[in-house]
């Protein structure tokens, strides 16, 4: 019987140790889901600048640039996050998805809103543009372990 609690208190402070070290992981994961949320919302609305001040009808090579460096960006940035991740926060998954589908959402507003508004005044776009990334910057970044 002694051995027995021996053995089961060993497999809880076994199981106490792996939970704390877990929970500086999620800690430093929740860092990094900030920054993924940031970098992607930023590269957004940076988009959605050029999308309504560079159109394909204004500058083919600018419009072209813009989508290609948004593309490495987002590429580079996701590359960074999965390979550094160690733990991922409970929850993270779906607002990921909601964070990222609402900045999407509102850039496919951005980009008729460009293609329907003629006006290129900076106050309008630079707050369109800050709304846009805002889901992303925002929503993942809630997510608890």
């Amino acid at each position: 019987m002694s051995a027995e609690r021996d053995d089961l208190a060993a497999q809880l402070a076994a199981f106490e140790t792996a939970r704390s070290a877990g929970d500086g992981l999620a800690a430093v994961d929740r860092w990094r889901t900030r920054v993924l949320g940031a970098v992607i919302g930023i590269a957004t609305a940076g988009l959605l600048l050029v999308t309504a001040y560079l159109p394909v009808t204004v500058s083919l090579i600018g419009f072209m640039g813009g989508m290609i460096g948004y593309a490495i960006v987002i590429s580079l940035v996701i590359a960074w996050y999965l390979r550094s991740r160690r733990a991922t926060a409970r929850g993270f998954s779906t607002r990921y998805a909601v964070g990222l589908g609402g900045t999407m959402l509102l850039y496919v507003i951005g980009v008729i809103a460009a293609t329907v508004v003629e006006a290129r005044d900076w106050w309008i776009w630079v707050p369109a543009a800050v709304l846009v990334a805002l889901p992303a910057v925002i929503v993942p970044a809630g997510a608890r372990r």
